[in-house]
């Protein structure tokens, strides 16, 4: 399954569109939505959050994940079309810039070849920052900048780990997470990250339990 979805995203590469505009179009949202567009320098604790959560392996490997295209492959054999999850950063942040319906089979395999274009035009640190810049966070807020000033209103590079982990947590499901209006579920999602967290080393075990303790400044 895996060498035959591999196999669909090298015929379909040659045929995609360049992604050298990739940056533009991220300014592009935050701009339509009164957003501000910041370095991944700048990001910090919810950078190191996010591929944690995300994309654990996000620095190590390309622009596909095999298991998580074995999920897909077997997902789509099934006749499920919703999104089965597990793709990487590349992967979600093409979708985001140029798949119009990242939940076919065909838009999957899309993302796959743009992904593997991002990758080779950009580096990580970019396409990581793309990728902050530019997702829903939900609440009406476009981009991580967006996001750290309406929740918590505070640069990203202010925040506290027990801030930066909730945000890192709304990104899989802006909506329903909501702090303002879902508290408890994002706090529970929270509690996801903190564990991804301590499973990559990020933190420790006893670090984490305070972190999830610790006041979370919402703005209301």
């Amino acid at each position: 399954m895996v060498a035959v979805a591999s196999a669909a995203a090298g015929v379909l590469f040659g045929s995609l569109r360049s992604v050298d505009d990739a940056p533009a179009r991220v300014r592009a949202i935050d701009e339509r939505h009164g957003a501000q567009t910041v370095a991944v320098s700048e990001m910090g604790r919810v950078a190191r959050a996010v591929v944690a959560v995300e994309d654990e392996r996000f620095y190590e490997h390309g622009p596909v994940d095999a298991v998580a295209i074995g999920r897909v492959a077997l997902t789509t054999l099934r006749g499920d079309t919703a999104d089965p999850g597990g793709s990487t950063i590349t992967q979600q942040l093409a979708k985001t810039l140029y798949v119009e319906h990242p939940e076919t089979f065909y838009g999957r395999v899309r993302a796959i070849g743009l992904a593997a274009k991002l990758e080779r035009r950009f580096s990580k640190a970019e396409i990581l920052s793309m990728y902050l810049n530019a997702i829903y966070f939900g609440h009406g807020f476009y981009g991580v900048h967006a996001a750290s000033r309406g929740f918590f209103g505070k640069s990203v590079r202010s925040l506290t780990w027990s801030q930066a982990t909730l945000l890192a947590g709304l990104a899989q499901s802006p909506s329903v997470l909501d702090p303002f209006l879902h508290r408890r579920r994002a706090v529970l999602r929270q509690r996801d990250v903190l564990a991804q967290l301590v499973d990559t080393g990020v933190l420790s075990k006893r670090a984490a339990r305070t972190i999830g303790r610790a006041p979370l400044g919402l703005g209301r």
